[in-house]
């Protein structure tokens, strides 16, 4: 079994944020296209970007002696709008498919 994922880590800071330079935004904009290695073009007024991402989340559980860890795959879709101050449509289901990592169905 192969499963992928991602880390996203999190600086937590206590004081004001730093304003962002124009440098420092065009920087990052650069380094993510080439780890993308793509740019979207421009959504024009009135339209959406489709955004889709299949994503696997874990539910555990446990009884006095046994404990169970199923992967369940969901897909979030999210139309972004041109103008992203506009109201954004979210969706997320479950797509039923179903990797047991600890423990059986008929468990």
């Amino acid at each position: 079994m192969l499963v992928a994922g991602g880390l996203i880590a999190q600086t937590v800071s206590f004081g004001p944020p730093a304003p962002a330079t124009a440098e420092a935004v065009r920087t990052l904009d650069r380094a993510a296209t080439r780890a993308l290695g793509a740019v979207d073009e421009p959504v024009g007024p009135g339209r959406y970007r489709y955004v889709a991402t299949r994503v696997w989340w874990m539910a555990t559980t446990s009884t006095e002696d046994r404990s169970f860890a199923l992967l369940t795959e969901n897909l979030l879709e999210t139309w972004v709008p041109a103008n992203p101050r506009d109201e954004w449509m979210p969706r997320r289901d479950v797509t039923g498919n179903r990797q047991w990592v600890v423990g059986t169905e008929e468990e």
